[in-house]
């Protein structure tokens, strides 16, 4: 969508889905073969606009890119979500994003990002970014609604990220709606690199941050799976598991040096009721 050398600024709106991948099993005359990697490319300062930017039913799909290459300036916005659906289907992506180029681009979602139902999601990084200009960013969530959503599914980063999800610097001035993470019904989230960083946001939900229900949360690295580098703020619970596995190489959480996290909440911070906890480390760690 737009044009490469910057000469033509294209929009493309849609109330719906902007692409939905069903029945291709990867058997002879059910493939899907992308020559470029990615299935949507937007730049040249251009808008897309969606629902939902991508479903995927009862198939199997492998991305040498990310399921979405931003550059020039460009845009891309989901006004409902989720942006990124899985139903019956495993896929492999290089990333669920990649923003290049010298301009800033735009990443503007409404509504959860990953929802998975008996499905696999394997990515090497979560997003890429330019090094030098990451995208303006918002994530805009209702009350409990997450950014992950997982029932029997399974998300695997198979590269070390050194911040993990962050999203600081969004476009709604580092105050933050919604969870993080609601997995159930023996899903798994597996990251090389921390979970969350905290780096001066403000999270309004008085909801857990992660929810974990008969399900695993894997983190196997020497980093710790949330850390609060900047000054920051939660209303309610970090994290909550009933039943499931925490299979962490490190600490559970750390609040390095200058950083700061508080919540109002009177309910424990953590809470593990039944399940696995292992840890390289302390569970705390200051």
């Amino acid at each position: 969508v737009g044009s490469i050398s910057g000469t033509g600024v294209a929009t493309l709106t849609t109330s719906g889905t902007l692409l939905r991948l069903q029945d291709f099993a990867g058997t002879p005359g059910n493939t899907v073969s992308i020559g470029s990697g990615t299935l949507l490319r937007v730049t040249g300062g251009s808008t897309v606009t969606a629902t939902s930017l991508l479903e995927v039913a009862n198939s199997t799909l492998s991305l040498s890119d990310a399921f979405f290459r931003i550059d020039g300036g460009s845009t891309i916005k989901t006004s409902q979500g989720p942006a990124v659906r899985l139903t019956n289907s495993s896929v492999f992506a290089d990333a669920l994003y990649n923003s290049t180029g010298q301009i800033q681009n735009t990443l503007d979602f409404t509504g959860t990002i990953v929802d998975l139902t008996n499905s696999h999601l394997t990515v090497n990084t979560f997003g890429r970014e330019n090094l030098q200009l990451d995208s303006a960013f918002a994530l805009r969530l209702g009350t409990n609604e997450p950014m992950f959503r997982l029932n029997n599914g399974t998300v695997t980063e198979t590269l070390a990220n050194p911040d993990g999800i962050n999203l600081a610097g969004s476009l709604t001035n580092n105050v933050q709606s919604g969870v993080i993470l609601i997995a159930t019904n023996n899903s798994a989230f597996s990251v090389l690199g921390p979970l969350l960083t905290f780096e001066g946001l403000a999270f309004t939900d008085p909801n857990p941050l992660v929810q974990l229900t008969s399900s695993t949360l894997n983190a196997a690295s020497v980093a710790n799976v949330i850390d609060s580098v900047r000054p920051s703020s939660l209303q309610g619970q970090l994290l909550t598991a009933t039943n499931s596995t925490l299979s962490l190489t490190s600490n559970l959480m750390t609040v390095t040096g200058g950083g700061l996290l508080s919540s109002p909440t009177t309910n424990p911070l953590v809470s593990l009721a039944g399940g696995t906890l292992s840890t390289g480390a302390e569970a705390f760690g200051a």
